[in-house]
């Protein structure tokens, strides 16, 4: 499945958001940057120290979730972390 933006609430409501995703961790990154307004930036070698792949496929359910929590169900699983660097959303991996 091609990685879906996640769904914004209605304006004037609290921000939740609601996604369904299996896509490649890469892409699925990249689409839930550009739903926050940010540039995605995945630190490759960081995940390679770790074995991890960016096309490794994730897979994440979420319903009416707060930024954190959707950030989380998509990196989390492959024992990534993120922050938000200004205006960018950077995903790496902890040093083992």
């Amino acid at each position: 499945r091609p990685a879906a933006a996640p769904r914004r609430p209605p304006p004037g409501t609290a921000e939740r958001h609601t996604l369904e995703l299996e896509a490649p961790l890469d892409a699925a990154v990249a689409a839930l940057a550009a739903h926050l307004g940010l540039e995605p930036d995945l630190d490759r070698a960081a995940l390679a120290a770790r074995g991890i792949l960016p096309g490794e496929v994730v897979r994440a359910q979420v319903t009416g979730a707060t930024r954190a929590e959707l950030l989380d169900a998509v990196v989390a699983p492959l024992g990534l972390r993120w922050r938000i660097e200004g205006r960018r959303l950077v995903v790496d991996a902890p040093p083992p």
